[in-house]
């Protein structure tokens, strides 16, 4: 072929290439454009839906007394209703860590958007304490922020209260003690000591409750330091079973203690024979007549991380407790309708309150399982050494 039909037939070639290029180029333009155009009108309405969303928390937020915010995946203010404005002076396109100066908050709801679990936690803020609540969304949180500095105050006027007339009353309490001694050994008529020794049971059982409902102030408060260090745990259940031998004797009550061997725990040993204790006393209280009271002690390593690894139970053969009243045996003064059944020298109603205290004082759990008719069965968890 002649080189100038050659070169012809080159250029036509390398005309048609470059416009099939050309071509390609202008189909990838109008794909990018056409994809950027779907994602402005994505943007456009998910922008429209934020701002819907923000009407409706609005709307929502002149409805409760809770401080609302929602924040995206990295964090930042999309929504928030006045009172959570008027509290942080926060504003949209902020982070939380800017409009909520809490190194701790922030860290929480960075853990939530991670996992989605919801989770609670306190928060002091502009002088005020608020109990927060976060929950995972789609996407982002919403923070739910409730003012509970008047409850803060209150509670701790209770305990003030609850502390200042305990101390008071400690005084008087331990005179009529010592005088009803001093009327015991002086008399020898049969009546006036039989009346004697009521008062001063009375007066032993008062002392009791005043003790208990100091001790429980000082839990609550933090007062109550624990001195954590190995120990058996067989050695714990021994010492409370020993303490509570005697009563149960008098009414044929057996111990069964079930420990696996060498089996122990990081606890405060004084604090945990005390929870052992209350178990152990109402459980001699409402077991029947030659009943028998299973103490049992293992390691699980299936619990899950918040209950710890070893798992103590004490199991009564008792009238039970009702469903009903299941959540709130652990409240403070609260008597379930067995104890209502027996005699006033049951109990105030505090022993649970503070075995739950020391329990959850030791990072562990504590709870009950029970059928009316069937006795009751309470479970505590602690660290294992």
């Amino acid at each position: 072929m002649p080189w100038p039909w050659l070169a012809l037939t080159i250029a036509i070639v390398a005309a048609v290439a470059a416009t099939q290029m050309v071509r390609r180029a202008r189909r990838r333009a109008e794909a990018a454009e056409h994809e950027v155009i779907r994602l402005q009108r994505e943007r456009d309405a998910l922008t429209r839906r934020v701002g819907e969303l923000g009407q409706q928390l609005s709307g929502f937020g002149d409805a409760t007394h809770d401080a609302l915010l929602v924040v995206d995946t990295r964090r930042r203010i999309v929504a928030m209703n006045d009172l959570a404005a008027a509290t942080f002076g926060g504003a949209h396109g902020q982070t939380l860590i800017e409009a909520v100066r809490d190194a701790d908050l922030n860290a929480t709801v960075a853990e939530t958007l991670a996992d989605g679990r919801a989770r609670d936690l306190s928060v002091a803020s502009s002088g005020r304490l608020f109990s927060v609540h976060m929950l995972a969304g789609s996407p982002g949180a919403t923070i739910a922020f409730q003012d509970v500095t008047e409850l803060s105050r209150l509670q701790r006027a209770r305990r003030d209260f609850v502390a200042n007339i305990s101390h008071e009353l400690r005084t008087p309490l331990t005179s009529i003690g010592l005088l009803c001694d001093a009327l015991s050994a002086m008399t020898n008529d049969g009546d006036v000591a039989s009346l004697v020794v009521t008062i001063s049971g009375e007066v032993g059982a008062m002392a009791r409750l005043v003790n208990d409902m100091l001790d429980l102030t000082q839990i609550e408060d933090g007062r109550l330091p624990l001195r954590l260090a190995e120990c058996e745990a067989l050695d714990l259940i021994e010492t409370a079973v020993a303490r509570l031998r005697p009563q149960a004797v008098q009414r044929d009550i057996a111990f069964t203690i079930e420990v696996d061997a060498g089996v122990q725990v990081l606890a405060d040993e004084d604090k945990i024979e005390r929870v052992l204790t209350n178990l152990l006393d109402n459980a001699v209280k409402y077991s029947p007549t030659g009943g028998v009271i299973l103490v049992r002690c293992e390691p699980v390593d299936s619990m899950p991380p918040e209950g710890g690894d070893v798992l103590f139970s004490v199991a009564d053969e008792g009238p039970g407790i009702a469903a009903s009243d299941l959540p709130r045996v652990f409240e403070r003064f609260f008597k379930s309708d067995r104890a209502r059944e027996r005699s006033h020298r049951v109990g105030a109603g505090l022993g649970l309150a503070i075995a739950r205290h020391l329990v959850e004082a030791h990072e562990g759990r504590i709870w009950v399982t029970s059928h009316e008719g069937r006795g009751a069965t309470f479970y505590f968890t602690l660290p294992a050494a």
